[in-house]
């Protein structure tokens, strides 16, 4: 289950994606740069950009690296671009299997939550191996979807009423530890670890959920807007039950796996 190619298209709505997916992000970034361990680089270039979490944590972290996102959506990089913290930052219309730089241009690479768009495809690590200088650090943290209750639930959900738009939703990519150190391994990276990060997120009450799943412009988000009232109704109930039928304030823990290597 998971994610289908990111598109312009698809990721078109930056408010509605920030509401959806932004507390997620903006409590994965710090964590996940940690366990990167990238030092102090002199410049750091993030795969999948979006709305510019993962780089607005570097900026704290890595104050003294140039900066540089990529992303193919033009209005997730619109609300990048935009942002006050983010004024130093080079933003770039770009996929992350075609990126548009030099070999060794960067000092290390990172990607937050994208690789899973791909599906397995090999060409994204390695074009992020291929623009990072030699020894330079290349990380991707990625949501373990059997663990990230939003998604993994709404998925579910979207199955039983359409079972078609469940295969559809269905995702191929690197599950588990084992699984992305193989993939950075056959990319050629060396000194290649895996863990885990477990973030948490509190939402004020089931609606404040469901509001945010209704304008995720993501492939699953989209799908449930796109659904029949009556069929989005079934959806609501089916979707509340899987969380216990919350009342008031409700956290959510998720899990994401988080690779590193060297080029």
């Amino acid at each position: 289950m998971g994610e289908r190619e990111r598109s312009a298209e698809l990721y078109g709505d930056a408010g509605g994606y920030e509401s959806y997916m932004g507390p997620w992000s903006t409590a994965l970034a710090p964590l996940f740069l940690r366990y990167a361990a990238v030092g102090q680089p002199t410049s750091l270039l993030d795969v999948g950009s979006g709305t510019g979490n993962l780089l607005a944590a570097a900026t704290e972290i890595v104050p003294d690296a140039r900066l540089v996102g990529v992303d193919p959506s033009t209005a997730l990089l619109h609300r990048a671009r935009h942002r006050s913290d983010l004024r130093g930052a080079t933003f770039v219309k770009a996929r992350a299997d075609a990126l548009p730089f030099a070999d060794g241009a960067f000092a290390c690479c990172l990607s937050l939550l994208v690789l899973q768009e791909f599906a397995g495809r090999p060409e994204p690590i390695s074009e992020m191996r291929r623009v990072t200088h030699a020894s330079g650090v290349v990380a991707a943290c990625l949501w373990d979807f059997a663990r990230m209750p939003v998604i993994a639930a709404l998925v579910g959900v979207l199955a039983e009423i359409d079972p078609v738009a469940g295969v559809r939703l269905a995702i191929s990519s690197p599950s588990g530890e084992a699984a992305l150190a193989r993939a950075w391994a056959g990319a050629g990276f060396t000194e290649v670890s895996t863990s885990r990060i477990t973030v948490m997120r509190t939402y004020e009450d089931f609606d404040a959920l469901w509001r945010s799943l209704l304008c995720g412009s993501t492939p699953s988000t989209m799908t449930l807007a796109a659904l029949p009232a009556g069929q989005r109704d079934r959806a609501y109930v089916a979707m509340r039950h899987r969380f216990a039928n919350p009342r008031g304030s409700f956290p959510i823990a998720a899990e994401a796996l988080v690779v590193r290597g060297k080029a």
